[in-house]
């Protein structure tokens, strides 16, 4: 079961990554005007994690290919980089869908509203690499599981 966990966070690292690389550069003016004052996600965001997640998902790949399958939940020979462009772009969809309804619902972007804070981008994340590979419902709800606690660590990082 151990093992099972650890392989379906491995799968999921492309959009863990898309999820805490951009916050890192929220300092950097780069694009920051917000794609749709609803949403509040700039163009510097999608193309940030879109990056983060394509390039972890291609340094999987060429793990796999060097030998690195112990804890690989799919063959990455039989993809494409196209599935960590899928996670980074559903990972700010699942936020930006997030932010909407927390705008809708008179919630501040800043407070938590659990659990939507931690799943949102785990369900635009997932909900897009269904182009790409459909993953058992047990990675999922791994994945829905580990979520808050990453997002735990996350929200510790970006105090220090």
């Amino acid at each position: 079961m151990f093992l099972f966990i650890l392989q379906s966070l491995y799968f999921f690292l492309p959009a863990f990554m898309a999820r805490i690389i951009p916050s890192f550069f929220s300092k950097i003016s780069l694009g920051d005007k917000h794609l749709h004052p609803k949403i509040m996600i700039s163009p510097k965001e999608l193309v940030l994690a879109t990056l983060t997640s394509t390039l972890v998902f291609i340094l999987q790949m060429v793990a796999y290919r060097a030998g690195f399958q112990s804890i690989t939940l799919i063959d990455y020979a039989g993809f494409t980089p196209l599935l960590g462009v899928l996670m980074g772009v559903g990972v700010i969809a699942g936020n930006a869908l997030k932010n909407y309804y927390k705008q809708k619902d008179g919630i501040s972007l800043n407070s938590n509203w659990l659990p939507w804070d931690s799943w949102g981008y785990v369900f635009g994340a997932i909900l897009f690499s269904f182009l790409e590979y459909v993953p058992d419902v047990s990675v999922v709800v791994i994945l829905l599981v580990a979520s808050p606690l990453f997002e735990l660590v996350l929200g510790f990082v970006r105090k220090k």
